[in-house]
């Protein structure tokens, strides 16, 4: 076992052990707010499945029930780029059934994981309420079979999907002038000794 995979391993079960301890805060603030349709005071959410060789998502929301999901594109030998930003508020109702989920799948809570998988990505639901903390994880591959995380990831996809996209700024910086676009038209102006200044508006041929 290579030290990487030791490291990784050791990571996710000190992850596990340190959710624990909160978790039963966690827990018994999402059924109270549950039972009482709403979401608790101070509740946040980070779901993030992303990873530099596969790409992915990060879903977080915010203790006002601001949503914000971004994609990534897959960036072998280099950090993830994010390739979309949606975000926007989330209703009151889309709360309340945000909560509802995360109480019937009992997401505070971790299950067994098989030590191993084939490509060693992971998605990672991390929990909060006010100063307490739970996060869970599953092996990518297992998502689907699981039907945990998957379900709230999905869930939080369709709520993003009624949401506008943010643009993301151009590599260079700078958004660029569409040609036809209104504007200025170019002014250049050459002085030349004992002849009168000649504007030149028309810059559609090269100038000899």
């Amino acid at each position: 076992m290579n030290a990487a995979l030791r490291y990784t391993r050791f990571a996710l079960v000190a992850l596990g052990l340190l959710s624990v301890g909160c978790g039963s805060s966690v827990r018994s603030s999402l059924r109270d707010a549950d039972d009482a349709g709403s979401a608790p005071q101070g509740f946040t959410l980070v779901y993030d499945d992303h990873s530099a060789g596969f790409g992915g998502e990060r879903i977080e929301v915010d203790a006002e029930g601001n949503l914000t999901l971004r994609r990534y594109r897959p960036a072998l030998g280099g950090e993830p780029q994010v390739a979309e930003t949606i975000s926007g508020a989330l209703t009151p109702e889309r709360r309340r059934e945000l909560v509802g989920l995360l109480v019937e799948i009992e997401a505070w809570s971790q299950r067994d994981m098989p030590e191993t998988s084939i490509n060693e990505a992971k998605a990672v639901l991390d929990l909060r309420v006010g100063s307490n903390r739970s996060s869970i994880w599953e092996w990518a591959d297992d998502l689907d079979a699981n039907q945990r995380l998957r379900r709230v990831e999905q869930l939080l996809t369709r709520f993003a999907a009624d949401l506008d996209p943010t643009p993301e700024p151009s590599s260079g910086g700078e958004t660029p002038t569409e040609e036809g676009s209104d504007g200025p038209p170019p002014d250049d102006t050459r002085a030349v000794e004992g002849v009168a200044p000649v504007r030149i508006t028309d810059t559609s041929r090269p100038r000899r």
